[in-house]
């Protein structure tokens, strides 16, 4: 991305959970919602972060161009909203009038015809510590959201996760909730994944047909009906420390590379009733989180390909768009690139302020 001459590098630590060979991907109905399983231990790790700043004020920035290529991008907007906020932000109209307002500047972004907000969660205070009962923030999270959706209130995440795999957006757009389910049909998504599926055998639901809709979804230039999951992160105030950091990727499944593992789990969600095959609605939908084998590094732990990125003071005006699903990026020879890592590393004597990072995040499905 850009000439390195050009970038600005600074160090930020992130905590990874220690992950060895065997270990249960436990029930995840024993968790709250949208928790992950527990890990008995987490590690420090450092790596070099580059500032996009640069690359993002060239007169020939392209926000569609870097989304494509590295799977976010920065995308200038001022919410009218957020301008009366005031410093308190009411559920009610996050919910609606902030959803609303962050779901048009999706739809007008990428150019997708529908899109729907989803998850809303605000961050703030000091990030979570991890330790032998995991990100106390997933504690936060699940007690917060008590089965319901509204706005969840949390901390930045040290860890580097994904908030969706391919199955999990799979599970949405059948699962969650009614405008979502007939959006996806009505695009056809759902009778392309299905048709694939039932040739093969397999339900579009099941874990077992990630890798055939990898391979058949999208022929070549030639793509399926268009769907993207994507995190719609925008700072409250400059953001001086606990930057969101992004990681891109272009491997959907398999491990993550060296030491380092590629750890796919399940959470439990709250749907909508008469989709899933539970009577209260509930489904289960699948994520991912990058950990290590061992405690200790090792030679090759980080691989050559994941180089992480932030951008420096972001201001509350610069919104950044993560990719957590494009099935635009299905298939070995997709030029689209899969959902980037991310997470909030610790920058140390790097940080500018002090002050604790706020910040608003709407995940957004949308359908072309």
């Amino acid at each position: 991305m850009g000439s390195a001459g050009h970038d600005k590098l600074i160090s930020g630590q992130f905590m990874l959970p220690v992950i060895p060979s065997g270990i249960e991907n436990n029930d995840p109905g024993t968790r709250g919602f949208y928790a992950p399983p527990p890990s008995s231990d987490y590690v420090p790790r450092s790596y070099p972060l580059t500032d996009v700043r640069p690359v993002v004020s060239r007169p020939d920035y392209s926000p569609e161009d870097l989304l494509k290529s590295h799977g976010f991008a920065l995308v200038k907007h001022r919410s009218p909203f957020l301008d009366e906020l005031d410093g308190h932000a009411d559920e009610h109209a996050v919910n609606n009038v902030y959803a609303a307002e962050t779901t048009e500047l999706v739809c007008r972004a990428v150019g997708a015809k529908r899109a729907f907000a989803l998850v809303r969660v605000m961050r703030q205070g000091q990030p979570a510590s991890q330790d032998s009962t995991g990100p106390t923030s997933n504690k936060t999270t699940s007690d917060n959201l008590s089965g319901q959706k509204g706005l969840l209130v949390s901390k930045p995440i040290r860890m580097p996760h994904m908030d969706c795999t391919p199955l999990g957006a799979r599970h949405i757009i059948r699962f969650d909730n009614e405008g979502i389910y007939t959006a996806a049909r009505e695009s056809g998504v759902i009778a392309v994944e299905d048709a694939i599926c039932e040739k093969l055998g397999l339900s579009a639901t099941a874990k077992g047909a990630t890798a055939a809709l990898a391979e058949n979804y999208n022929q070549g230039d030639r793509l399926g009906p268009r769907y993207a999951y994507y995190s719609i992160w925008r700072p409250l105030k400059k953001v001086g420390r606990d930057p969101l950091a992004l990681g891109p990727r272009r491997k959907e499944v398999g491990e993550a590379g060296g030491d380092m593992v590629y750890w796919t789990y399940h959470s439990k969600v709250p749907g909508a009733k008469g989709l899933s095959d539970r009577p209260d609605g509930e489904y289960l939908t699948q994520r991912a989180m990058l950990g290590v084998r061992a405690e200790e590094p090792r030679a090759g732990e980080c691989p050559e390909e994941l180089k992480w990125h932030y951008v420096s003071a972001q201001e509350p005006d610069e919104v950044w768009f993560v990719k957590l699903f494009d099935s635009a990026s299905l298939g070995a020879d997709s030029q689209h690139a899969s959902a980037p890592w991310h997470g909030s590393p610790d920058l140390g004597d790097a940080a500018e302020s002090d002050e604790p990072r706020e910040s608003i995040e709407l995940r957004v499905m949308a359908f072309w």
